[in-house]
């Protein structure tokens, strides 16, 4: 009996290490797992940088596709702050590209970030802080976003309590507009793109494009979340939007894998990594 109950034992202990294990190997795709695969042979390195209330997780179709385009290619998924302020989740964002980099190696020019919603101001606010991120921001070979709100969103214009979502307060039609909250105040978007212009991509050299999209199963004119105007980062200088012919429309407006329409689209992830290769 002794004999068996210490057979049992061990294999307890057996399946909790093989478990641990799994656990340790497994690719994202639990909410606050991050991913760190390495190139190989100085290929790309995709940097994916998830939007307000985010995760790893929402990346599967592009991550998936990278590597079924060339299993050399590297992938990096961070889970930031979901609710926290921009600064907030670009340092940690930072952070994680600093953490990454060491880890795999990488050498300077060779990541395509691409930023989904707020994740891609996340991006904006560190090449905006390139003396503090300087390390990170060379590792940049190109940067991208998606339905990103670069002018802001009128309905994240509440009060402090709504904590980092209210960075994103901001009026596409009139990007001068005046806060309702904050007493006449600038909007927080505003401020930022003054701090944060288009120029400091271009003074870095790296190439950026946003794309915008449209959801007619849900509201024309936004992506069912993110207003087209503000996807556009309009008026600022953008030197490129989009593919230079409108839009894009989603395909679907349901969620596959957890993630938003306009992440699983095969065809957008592969229109980038075409785009990359040119950089």
């Amino acid at each position: 009996m002794k004999h068996q109950t210490k057979q049992n034992i061990f294999s307890i202990i057996l399946a909790s290490i093989l478990l641990a294990l799994m656990i340790s190997t497994a690719h994202a795709g639990l909410d606050g797992d991050e991913e760190i695969r390495c190139a190989k042979d100085g290929e790309t390195t995709f940097l994916f940088a998830h939007g307000l209330n985010g995760k790893p997780e929402e990346w599967h179709t592009f991550a998936k596709e990278v590597v079924k385009i060339n299993p050399k290619y590297g992938i990096w998924r961070t889970q930031v702050d979901k609710l926290g302020h921009i600064a907030e989740r670009g340092d940690q964002l930072a952070k994680f590209m600093h953490r990454a980099q060491k880890k795999c190696e990488t050498p300077e020019k060779s990541v395509v970030a691409v930023g989904h919603s707020m994740g891609g101001l996340d991006l904006r606010y560190i090449v905006g802080n390139h003396k503090t991120y300087k390390k990170e921001v060379d590792l940049l070979k190109g940067v991208y976003t998606i339905a990103t709100p670069h002018l802001g969103d009128p309905n994240a214009c509440g009060p402090e309590s709504q904590g980092g979502a209210r960075d994103l307060c901001g009026f596409p039609e009139d990007p001068e507009k005046k806060s309702p909250v904050d007493l006449g105040k600038h909007t927080h978007m505003y401020y930022f793109n003054k701090k944060y212009p288009h120029q400091d991509f271009v003074h870095r050299k790296i190439p950026f494009t946003a794309f915008y999209y449209e959801c007619k199963e849900k509201e024309k004119g936004e992506d069912g979340v993110v207003l087209i105007d503000s996807q556009k980062w309009k008026g600022h200088n953008a030197h490129s939007e989009d593919r230079g012919t409108g839009f894009h429309k989603t395909k679907d407006c349901g969620k596959q894998h957890g993630c938003t329409p306009e992440l699983c689209q095969e065809d957008e992830i592969k229109h980038i990594v075409k785009l990359q290769e040119k950089l």
